[in-house]
């Protein structure tokens, strides 16, 4: 039997907090498609899966060492069979916050 949307999202969004919350990019970039597309919170444009699990790595390492999320799922909705949208909200933890910067 096939899981249902609401826990595809809840597992997909569990890998995204545990992969951040472990500083590992790789496993962060994984649940991705290779030619996947992904907007970081500073506007900055990923392409595909390897640049996604790279740049997070790249963050993870002296940005956001040490920080934790947790991530909350609002909303779900399948679209059509085997594609859902879903919606989360995330709280970060940064112990010592990323740098500031001018927008």
């Amino acid at each position: 039997m096939a899981a249902g949307p609401d826990n595809v999202a809840t597992e997909l969004i569990g890998r995204l907090e545990r992969a951040w919350n472990e500083a590992d990019g790789l496993a962060f970039g994984e649940p991705f498609a290779a030619d996947a597309d992904f907007v970081d919170i500073r506007g900055e444009h990923h392409r595909g899966q390897e640049a996604i699990a790279a740049g997070h790595q790249a963050i993870f390492d002296p940005v956001y060492k040490g920080s934790s999320t947790d991530y909350e799922l609002i909303q779900v909705r399948e679209l059509s069979a085997g594609v859902i949208v879903a919606h989360a909200t995330g709280v970060l933890r940064a112990p010592s916050g990323p740098p500031r910067r001018r927008a």
